[in-house]
């Protein structure tokens, strides 16, 4: 039943009603959508426009449902919560045996139990831990709400995110310039208090003859060459960074040395590490072994804003 036959059954038994003003204004998006598009269809289009409207968001409302209730059987065939780790596990042969569109609502499902909502979550997020289980055991995802899924024997594992607070050892010598080792919010923003900067990172789906940036504080990483949970802190004992296209690598020492960093600044600058691997000496130099090509598929873009 629309507005004029609900005013017609009104005035017909003479019962009285209150218009609300606003709903006469084009102020809101429901009145733009009730004044401006479907007047034009009932009047332009179809004189049953809201009948057929109606009729198509009834059958919609039964398929959502339908699809609802499959996702709620997959979610309990595949995933199991941990309570002592507080985590979610995905049994990826189970998963798979579901069509895509339950493989997707079960994961967003998986998000929502675990941030409590679903904004910002967009089909990309969920896509990258479908793909998961396509890559080696151990590889990481940071996602949004500091989730993070990580790649298991026979299951992909969600939880949040629970970054380290240790302090580096270092010489005594060097005690006076302790630098807090974090993980790198993907995609989101990152604070590095010892240099008042921000890291800001996305992903991006990669598309042939993109324009990559050049300047020296925006940097893009084919994301799935990353093996680890991408960290920013200061030198360790072992870090190397790829110098060349054929896998060519250099001590992080000596990369200071031979760019004439000064000593007393070589463990303050903040390094985007994967494992060992230095991905990019943040505003300077950046690995080789990241580099984006014609075969990426997801870019990782960091913007090094602000600082001291």
């Amino acid at each position: 039943m629309d507005r004029d036959e609900i005013e017609h059954y009104l005035n017909e038994n003479g019962i009285s009603y209150q218009t609300d003003r606003t709903n006469l204004t084009q102020d809101y998006t429901r009145n733009k959508i009730r004044h401006t598009i479907i007047s034009f269809a009932k009047e332009k289009i179809n004189p049953k426009a809201i009948e057929h409207i109606v009729s198509a968001s009834e059958k919609l409302a039964e398929i959502d449902g339908y699809l609802e209730n499959n996702i709620k059987i997959a979610y309990e065939k595949a995933v199991q919560y941990k309570i002592k780790q507080e985590a979610y596990e995905i049994n990826i042969e189970k998963l798979r045996q579901e069509d895509l569109v339950i493989q997707k609502g079960v994961i967003r499902k998986i998000f929502e139990q675990l941030a409590g909502q679903l904004k910002d979550v967009e089909a990309l997020h969920v896509g990258l831990i479908l793909e998961l289980s396509e890559k080696p055991v151990g590889k990481l995802l940071n996602l949004p709400y500091c989730i993070l899924a990580v790649r298991g024997y026979h299951t992909i594992t969600m939880q949040h995110n629970k970054p380290s607070e240790r302090v580096e050892n270092f010489p005594d010598e060097r005690q006076v310039n302790q630098f807090r080792e974090q993980m790198v919010n993907i995609p989101g923003d990152t604070l590095i208090p010892e240099t008042n900067q921000i890291l800001r990172t996305k992903l991006i789906n990669y598309k042939k003859n993109m324009i990559i940036p050049r300047n020296g504080c925006t940097k893009w990483f084919d994301y799935d060459k990353i093996k680890n949970t991408v960290l920013i802190r200061t030198r360790k004992e072992g870090d190397y960074i790829q110098i060349d296209s054929v896998g060519s690598r250099k001590k992080i020492k000596s990369l200071f040395i031979d760019e004439k960093i000064p000593r007393e600044k070589r463990d303050l600058l903040p390094l985007l590490a994967d494992g060992s691997h230095i991905m990019w000496v943040a505003g300077g130099r950046m690995s080789e072994a990241y580099k984006v090509s014609e075969e990426t598929k997801v870019i990782l873009e960091i913007n090094l804003d602000g600082g001291k």
